[in-house]
């Protein structure tokens, strides 16, 4: 389990709340009328709604359960989305031998000078501003901290206690933000991780007490989503929901948690931050192990306005825990961080790439405080192109180093060179190889810091960059002239692709888009298909399987094979296997299948799901793919049958179980849809293999 593991002994079991985050075809007020009268004519309740974001919060009525009322909704005219809340855990660690030393290493380590992020520089330009508001949307805060009360935000509209809301945004008496847990205008810290990382972001420096902030002068706005060491997205819908609805604009979020399912009302909310020039700062998580295989949100959404960020330790390699890839923007210090505790500890330490986000959104309050102009993806080039690279960091994350306060103040307006020889070397039927050179900077040899990828079933420009899909491909740096070769996955078969590139420089510009390359994918034959709607013909459907009806969760129509985190009775085979298939005639045949999956285990590491192949007359199942954690939203894996070319085969999917979880801890479990057989044709270019999408 992720979170603050000492909160866990002492906290009850988290228990997701009753009721449905719904979204209808339109969120105006005087829109959706008629759904809402139909809603509450079937007897359901409306609890909120989030009018920044346009989602609403109902409670089921009391005669269907709340999965049975999503899906119901799911099926009315105008009814957008309507889902299950979604689980959000906390992205730090509390150790059990509290030092509290006032040594931040973090900001300024004489020792290990290379792997800090060298505040003293930075602060020789800006030590904050006061007029910058920074949202910290975590377990609150300890307003009568000596570090922390002449940087916490207080709201110029609101006479405090008077029993009122004087500024007319619903709630009463908000002085300093709110606690939307316990629907009060207290947020107060019970648990240490919100003062922690509001103290990072913004300490009082140079006081002559206890630890300094990123920023000495700041507006610190505690929102308090967390009571326990989870939460769940309609809670923190209301925080972001409260932050677009105020009358001072917000310059940034700090957001030190997240989950293993996407959340499309985070989602929505974080997009409405990006439209009112907010940044989030998001913590890429304790996971160990690349996001581009196993995605953490709301890190891994693809949205201009977010900067994950993973961590660091004091010797220059990554955090014991943190979770890094190309999916991860920049990385900053996230171990043993020393900062702010409430009463009575005061001071002490945590680690987590909780700690490394606010130490990304002081910089961002930094640069603002020079040049408050830049729009959110702007400081997120700055900050991610200034890193200095760090080789025992390369893997970590696009910018390959650690995020380096004075360099965000370098002068720097000439934009990097084009690439211009940008090509498809090879295409499969789900895959494509691209290659390039490097481009410079700064002429003659000047390296840039980071190239960005795309592609699309359509010409990309600069003006569609956003609604097209990154390929998560994290190209080293180099010098100008080196040649660089990306993998893209996740293709459709027969299709005709655009590929685009762009680079950014160490003071954050933007080149030009390079050249359009395109490919054709390799073309299929589909040999055999079976999308579960009409049940499973023919397959043999095991004891804990099911054919599920979800037409908010099925990857296509509304069925779905699945398997819920649970063992079955010793000793059942825990199996669901297709018909006899014929390869007889195939050559180059593929397996194609979609699925979602998420299993607890134990430390998520032993649960699987296996698929196998049987082939006639072969007494032995033969794996061919496992998977391991957790992947949302659904993707689809192309698996090659080349070794059964010529055969009759089955193939069968196969949960394999270790650890029990107890009700508490278990997952989603294991979705599959749309599977396929296919035959691949012919490529006019090398073919590329196996891939997942």
């Amino acid at each position: 389990m992720w979170g603050v593991l000492w909160v866990a002994f002492w906290l009850p079991a988290f228990s997701l709340p009753a009721g449905v985050l719904v979204q209808l075809e339109s969120a105006r007020p005087d829109k959706g009328a008629a759904t809402r009268a139909w809603m509450r004519k079937a007897g359901a309740r409306h609890v909120r709604s989030f009018p920044n974001i346009g989602w609403e919060f109902w409670e089921a009525p009391t005669a269907l359960s709340d999965s049975a009322f999503a899906e119901s909704l799911s099926k009315y005219p105008g009814v957008k989305h309507a889902c299950l809340p979604t689980r959000i855990k906390l992205f730090s660690t509390f150790p059990d031998d509290q030092d509290f030393s006032y040594w931040q290493w973090a900001l300024y380590s004489p020792n290990k000078p290379d792997y800090d992020i060298d505040a003293p520089e930075a602060w020789d330009v800006t030590t904050g501003s006061a007029q910058l508001i920074v949202a910290v949307i975590d377990t609150g805060i300890d307003p009568t901290h000596a570090d922390l009360a002449l940087n916490i935000w207080h709201n110029p509209d609101e006479i405090p206690d008077n029993g009122k809301d004087d500024d007319g945004n619903g709630f009463v008496d908000d002085d300093m933000g709110w606690d939307f847990v316990n629907h009060t205008n207290l947020p107060y810290d019970d648990l240490g991780h919100g003062t922690h990382v509001s103290g990072i972001i913004g300490a009082v420096g140079n006081n002559g007490i206890g630890v300094c902030g990123v920023n000495w002068r700041t507006a610190i706005l505690t929102l308090k989503v967390f009571e326990q060491s989870e939460t769940t997205d309609d809670v923190i819908v209301a925080a972001f929901d409260y932050v677009l609805g105020m009358k001072r604009n917000v310059a940034v979020i700090n957001a030190s948690w997240g989950g293993t399912t996407l959340s499309l009302p985070i989602y929505d909310a974080i997009a409405a931050c990006g439209r009112r020039g907010i940044l989030v700062c998001v913590a890429a998580g304790n996971v160990k192990i690349s996001t581009a295989d196993h995605p953490i949100y709301p890190g891994a959404c693809d949205l201009p306005n977010i900067i994950t960020v993973a961590g660091s330790n004091m010797y220059g390699y990554k955090y014991d825990s943190t979770s890094f890839g190309p999916l991860v923007h920049v990385c900053a210090p996230g171990d043993s961080i020393q900062s702010t505790l409430p009463a009575p500890f005061l001071y002490g330490r945590l680690s987590g790439t909780s700690m490394a986000a606010p130490h990304v959104s002081g910089a961002a309050l930094l640069l603002l405080s020079v040049q408050p102009s830049l729009t959110p993806e702007a400081l997120r080039n700055r900050i991610m192109g200034s890193s200095k690279p760090i080789p025992t960091l390369q893997d970590i994350s696009l910018s390959q180093g650690l995020i380096n306060l004075p360099a965000l103040f370098t002068v720097d307006s000439e934009a990097p060179a084009v690439i211009t020889d940008l090509s498809v070397t090879g295409a499969g039927i789900t895959t494509a190889t691209l290659e390039f050179t490097l481009p410079h900077d700064e002429p003659p040899d000047e390296p840039v810091s980071i190239v960005e990828l795309r592609c699309a079933a359509f010409p990309i420009t600069a003006q569609n960059w956003w609604e097209t899909r990154r390929i998560p491909a994290l190209i080293l740096r180099g010098i100008p002239g080196e040649r660089r070769t990306a993998s893209v996955e996740g293709l459709f078969p027969d299709t005709l692709y655009h590929f685009a590139a762009r680079s950014i420089d160490e003071g954050g510009n933007v080149s030009a888009l390079s050249n359009d390359a395109t490919t054709r994918t390799v073309s299929a034959r589909t040999v055999y298909y079976e999308g579960f709607e009409n049940g499973a013909p023919g397959w043999e459907i095991g004891e804990m399987w099911d054919i599920a009806t979800s037409p908010s969760l099925a990857a296509g129509g509304v069925h779905f094979l699945f398997h819920p985190e649970v063992n079955p009775p010793y000793p059942t085979p825990d199996v669901v296997t297709s018909p006899w298939l014929d390869l007889t005639t195939s050559h180059a045949p593929y397996l194609t299948f979609s699925h979602l999956y998420e299993y607890y285990g134990f430390q998520r590491l032993t649960n699987a799901g296996i698929v196998e192949v049987l082939s006639e007359g072969d007494e032995e199942w033969h794996e061919v793919a496992r998977f391991e954690m957790y992947y949302s939203p659904w993707k689809r894996e192309t698996i090659s049958l080349g070794a059964w070319s010529g055969q009759r085969i089955r193939i069968r999917f196969r949960f394999f179980h270790i650890f029990d979880p107890t009700e508490e801890l278990r997952e989603t479990g294991w979705l599959i849809d749309e599977f396929r057989i296919l035959e691949a044709g012919k490529s006019s270019t090398p073919a590329m293999g196996i891939a997942a999408y």
